[in-house]
Formats: structure tokens, sequence, C-alpha cells
């Protein structure tokens, strides 16, 4: 996945991980997301995901 927009677009580029759904606690769901190149985790929001060829199931 890689980030797309928001003050997210601000995150390093490259692929990152989804490392774990968080607890609901908003109208969208949550993510914890971890950075395939520096190691870096946080969390975003749903509409904040995009899938990249490397994720996308064949």
């Amino acid at each position: 996945m890689a980030p797309s927009g928001g003050p997210h677009a601000l995150m390093p580029r490259g692929p990152h991980v989804i490392v774990r759904l968080m607890p609901l606690s908003g109208r969208e769901p949550e993510y914890r997301v971890r950075s395939t190149v520096g190691g870096r985790e946080r969390v975003v929001v749903e509409s904040q995901i995009k899938l990249t060829n490397a994720t996308e199931r064949q």
C-alpha cells in the first residue's frame, strides 16, 4: 500500500505494509502501517490507502 493525500502525503515514499486494523474510533477504519524502507510505523485512515502493484492479488 502507499499513502495517498492529506497530511500523510509527507510520509516517506515507498511501499508500506499494513500491520493491523486499529479499534474503530470514528467513521472510517484506521490501520497501523510500517514503511518497508525505514521501518517507521504510523496510523492512517482507510481512504488514505492505495494498493500498489506489489500488493495487488493476482
